[in-house]
């Protein structure tokens, strides 16, 4: 079972750094997985600093090892809600066009784009 988060939800909601900290740091390897796949997709830092753009699939790789860390997490909780129904339709979806596109090897190639929705 994952430790009990100790820090008051007052001091969350008061952004302080601590508090964020610890509650971030108990979390488990999907989670923390998750969050680097979000920093790497979204601030870029490939595209700042120059050390980081040796290796382009950054965002990829953080997005598999999550999916792995997940998948062998022995506390993962998966609930059903109509939102994770909606984003499995929509992810069919796109299977289903990009499979009956006119040009499936280019459709298929962009598949990852998904994730960016």
């Amino acid at each position: 079972m994952r430790p009990m988060m100790k820090v008051p939800v007052t001091d969350l909601y008061k952004l302080k750094p601590l508090a964020i900290w610890r509650t971030f740091a108990t979390d488990s390897f999907p989670f923390w997985m998750s969050c680097a796949y979000l920093f790497f997709e979204y601030v870029r830092p490939q595209a700042i600093w120059p050390i980081f753009s040796v290796y382009p699939y950054w965002a990829r790789t953080f997005l598999l090892l999550a999916l792995i860390g997940w998948i062998f997490d022995k506390q993962k909780q998966f609930v059903w809600t109509k939102i994770t129904t909606g984003i499995f339709v929509f992810l069919l979806v796109i299977i289903l066009s990009s499979m009956n596109a006119y040009w499936p090897d280019i459709s298929l190639s962009k598949f990852i784009d998904f994730f960016n929705w």
